[in-house]
């Protein structure tokens, strides 16, 4: 299984080449496209193409969440519906019998216990499970908000060109503000 570091390298290089794409129409628009956009305008392409890029990352990851979500919902229900069923059980046990002893409902309350406890059982793993995959996309997902930014403004230091340099392109202030110097 790949850790989270290893996901969101492989992410951000993908965020990167669909910023290059950008970047590379926006040097060399279609021939219908307006003849001049201003910076805003291309920030504006840069941050829907990162958003979009975000979404597609984030569908395969999601993938499994609603299975088990729906398990985790769903285990303690089929549980109780064990147990009512039991309890059912144990009444009609209880009025065939001519005896009502200990021996005509221990067998069927201890099946509705065991079915309960099989619910239980169930659910709580599959809790367990979502809230940890939920973190994980989050913190990925996160951490692609945040390179995404970084893309953008290293794009604006660099005025939206590929060809300019990458250290001389970037203010100085800019490496005390958290843009990092990767190169696109």
């Amino acid at each position: 299984m790949p850790t989270d570091d290893d996901v969101a390298a492989s992410l951000n290089a993908r965020l990167q080449r669909a910023v290059c794409v950008a970047l590379r129409d926006l040097d060399a628009p279609e021939p219908n496209a307006p003849a001049t956009l201003v910076a805003w305008d291309r920030r504006e392409l840069l941050e829907r193409t990162l958003a979009r890029e975000i979404r597609r990352a984030q569908q395969p990851l999601e993938r499994g969440l609603t299975v088990l979500a729906s398990i985790a919902n769903v285990a303690p229900f089929v549980g109780l519906f064990g147990t009512v069923f039991g309890i059912v059980h144990t009444l009609q046990s209880m009025t065939a019998s001519a005896t009502n002893g200990i021996d005509a409902i221990a067998g069927p309350i201890g099946q509705a216990l065991v079915a309960t406890g099989i619910g239980i059982g169930v659910a709580i793993p599959a809790v367990l499970a979502y809230n940890l995959f939920l973190r994980r996309l989050k913190t990925v997902t996160a951490g692609l908000d945040e390179f995404g930014q970084d893309l953008i403004a290293l794009a604006e230091a660099r005025r939206f060109r590929l060809d300019a340099p990458v250290h001389a392109a970037l203010p100085a202030a800019s490496s005390a503000g958290g843009v990092r110097r990767a190169a696109v």
